[in-house]
C-alpha cells in the first residue's frame, strides 16, 4: 500500500541519491585534478612548464565552483518542494 510516509521517504532517498551522484561523479572529478596538478606543479616550475598547469588548475577549480552551485541549487528546490509538500497537508 502507498501512503504519503512512503511517498516522502521515496523522494528523500531519490533526493539523496542524486546528491550522492552529484559529489561522486561531478565534483570529485575536479577537485581530483586540482589536487594531482598541485603535486605535478612542483615539478613542472623547473621544467618552464606552469603556465599548463596553472591554466589545468583554473579550470578545474571553475567547474568545481559549478557543481557546487549546481548541488546548492537542487538541495534549495527539493527543501521548498518538501516545504510545499508540509503546507498542503496541513
Amino acid at each position: 500500500m502507498i501512503n504519503k510516509e512512503n511517498i516522502e521517504e521515496k523522494e528523500y532517498i531519490a533526493i539523496l541519491t542524486e546528491l550522492m551522484y552529484i559529489i561522486s561523479h561531478k565534483m570529485r572529478k575536479p577537485l581530483c585534478n586540482i589536487v594531482g596538478l598541485l603535486a605535478l606543479n612542483k615539478e613542472l616550475i623547473d621544467s618552464g612548464e606552469e603556465q599548463a598547469s596553472v591554466d589545468l588548475l583554473k579550470k578545474s577549480a571553475e567547474e568545481l565552483d559549478v557543481y557546487t552551485r549546481e548541488m546548492s541549487s537542487l538541495i534549495y528546490r527539493k527543501k521548498r518542494e518538501l516545504m510545499d509538500c508540509i503546507k498542503v497537508e496541513k
